[in-house]
């Protein structure tokens, strides 16, 4: 589920959803996409602010206490000035029970394999914007810019050569790396993507059901 970003510094609220999502998707069986555009329109110092950037955690502090809407309740808009919606109350929301930091490559593995996608930070370096298939490794001597972008990690690899690396989903739409994916070598450290990780816990209760008997005339069904 990709969204382009553009010129709106909201990647980490993209990955944020699409983690979240994915992981409900999991648990439940639904497809449902959370919407970036309610966290960045509807927070408290919003004000205007919404390409500025911001935290993971911040995003994930908000799905915790006040939910999160889906795509088709708020889309995404990626642009500043989106007003948060007076109808958005009317929708529903999905929340997450809290959220851990996942440590180590192992421990980040260990974690996409019991419970889904987790959300990293990256360091954007100049090679990685013209980044279009293969194994990225950041090219010595390269400069980078400043801030961080977040990423949604899926899985990790291994070339024939036995070279490993992660798989992540970018926001940056579907003609940038592989269909807006990349593999990102492991044991980078200067992408910090090998140190840790987030990962929410979507909150689901499971509903209960009880076989009910059907009585007719003749009998029970």
């Amino acid at each position: 589920f990709l969204i382009l970003v553009e010129n709106c510094s909201s990647s980490f609220a993209i990955a944020a959803a699409n983690a979240i999502s994915d992981r409900l998707c999991m648990i439940t069986g639904q497809n449902v996409r959370l919407s970036p555009q309610h966290f960045l329109s509807c927070q408290e110092d919003a004000e205007g602010n919404e390409c500025k950037g911001g935290s993971i955690a911040s995003f994930l502090d908000f799905a915790k206490k006040k939910g999160v809407v889906d795509e088709n309740c708020f889309a995404y808009q990626g642009e500043e000035n989106v007003a948060c919606p007076s109808t958005i109350e009317q929708c529903q929301k999905y929340f997450i029970n809290d959220y851990c930091v996942a440590n180590g490559v192992e421990g980040i593995k260990r974690e996409i394999l019991k419970h889904g996608p987790v959300i990293a930070y990256i360091p954007v370096f100049r090679d990685f914007l013209v980044y279009k298939n293969g194994i990225y490794q950041v090219l010595e001597g390269t400069s980078r810019f400043q801030g961080g972008h977040a990423l949604k990690v899926v899985g990790w690899g291994q070339n024939e050569a036995g070279q490993e690396y992660w798989i992540v989903e970018n926001s940056w739409g579907e003609d940038w790396g592989i269909k807006g994916y990349a593999h990102i070598a492991i044991g980078q450290h200067q992408m910090y993507l090998d140190d840790y990780a987030f990962a929410p816990t979507p909150k689901y209760e499971k509903e209960e059901t009880t076989a009910k008997e059907t009585t007719t005339a003749g009998g029970k069904l």
